[in-house]
């Protein structure tokens, strides 16, 4: 609760470009919105792409850095994304306020593709895998049921999305 009595909600948001990936978290009340973390990684995920066709060494090294951002990110506020989405499917307050969370995800999965060159059932298999390695949920069963660090969970999600093709 705030100090005049509203009810606040947090709320996150991470927008994955071509060249960089932006996190911020929010208190919203109302129309009022007030930044409690924002942060900017440059990850250059598109460099060389337009003359090879292909994702530069440099730039896949940069993306496994931005996804271990992302799993310590999901780290620090495992607690409230537990707990939105469970109450996800049945509180529709909260499948509004994920709504532009889900899209950033498919937004990370659509960039993470570019510049593979894949086609028909490689395309598929890779794209999956990548939803697969950016969710929550994956994050959340590699480190706290299978016991891996977040690390090791980030280094498995790299080999699949790599094997995929």
């Amino acid at each position: 609760m705030r100090p005049g009595g509203g009810q606040l909600t947090r709320v996150a948001a991470v927008d994955c470009g071509t060249n960089s990936i932006r996190l911020l978290i929010a208190d919203v009340n109302r129309d009022e919105l007030v930044d409690v973390h924002r942060e900017l990684r440059i990850v250059r995920l598109g460099q060389g792409v337009d003359g090879s066709g292909r994702l530069a060494p440099e730039a896949i090294a940069r993306t496994e850095a931005a996804l271990r951002e992302l799993y310590a990110f999901y780290r620090r506020t495992e607690p409230m994304y537990t707990s939105l989405l469970r109450d996800e499917p049945v509180v529709p307050i909260i499948q509004q306020l994920l709504r532009g969370f889900h899209d950033y995800v498919r937004a990370i999965e659509g960039t993470l593709m570019a510049g593979r060159g894949l086609r028909g059932g490689g395309a598929r298999r890779t794209r999956a895998a990548i939803g697969h390695a950016v969710a929550f949920p994956t994050w959340r069963s590699l480190t706290h049921d299978q016991g891996l660090s977040d690390a090791d969970a980030m280094r498995m999600m790299c080999l699949l999305v790599r094997g995929a093709a």
